[in-house]
């Protein structure tokens, strides 16, 4: 850890460390709805 507190922050998208569907979760928080989320994975 460094002085000023966060050494290291991680982003896992890909179910590599996290087992559910992260990516729609961060759509979903930022506004998207599933429908379009759905059209962009197509």
């Amino acid at each position: 850890m460094t002085q000023e507190g966060i050494a290291l922050v991680c982003f896992d998208l890909n179910k590599t460390l996290i087992k559910e569907d992260s990516w729609l979760n961060l759509s979903l928080a930022m506004g998207v709805t599933q429908e379009e989320d759905d059209l962009l994975m197509r």
